[in-house]
């Protein structure tokens, strides 16, 4: 019996110090403001995939994500979101939003590094005759002890 108490005397232990270091990671993490300078990206070519008239678009989005900060960025999320234009020159103002994709983007990205990415989003309901896109970064997430977590 004797043997029992100090091993389980451990567990707890290792149980409150996995869990210490778990709710550090969460407290570490934080979202940026999509204008934030720290975070660059651009999208350097999109493709369509599919014919307009399907009922679901399919894209191939290639680019690129800098990190201009002193965190670490970890993640964000591209979005795209599908306009219905009547012509191709109509203003994206004037065209009818369709659908929106939401693609996760896991970065584990350094302070002054650039990394390229491939996504290859779809959307529910067809574009029309015109199908355009209009591309948006969304929840980038930024992790101040990243020289921990090496």
């Amino acid at each position: 019996m004797m043997q029992v108490a100090p091993f389980r005397w451990a567990v707890y232990a290792l149980v409150a110090w996995l869990g210490f270091l778990a709710f550090q990671d969460w407290w570490s993490e934080h979202e940026l403001p999509a204008s934030s300078p720290i975070a660059e990206w651009t999208i350097e070519e999109q493709a369509l995939q599919s014919n307009a008239d399907d009922q679901q678009l399919r894209y191939s989005v290639k680019g690129w994500f800098q990190n201009h900060g002193r965190e670490a960025l970890e993640s964000a999320a591209l979005v795209g979101r599908l306009y219905e234009c009547y012509t191709p020159d109509q203003p994206i103002d004037r065209c009818t939003p369709v659908s929106e994709s939401h693609d996760n983007l896991s970065l584990d990205l350094k302070p002054g590094f650039r990394t390229h990415f491939t996504v290859y989003p779809q959307f529910s309901g067809a574009g029309g005759p015109n199908p355009r896109v209009v591309w948006n970064m969304r929840n980038i997430i930024a992790d101040n002890d990243w020289k921990l977590d090496q």
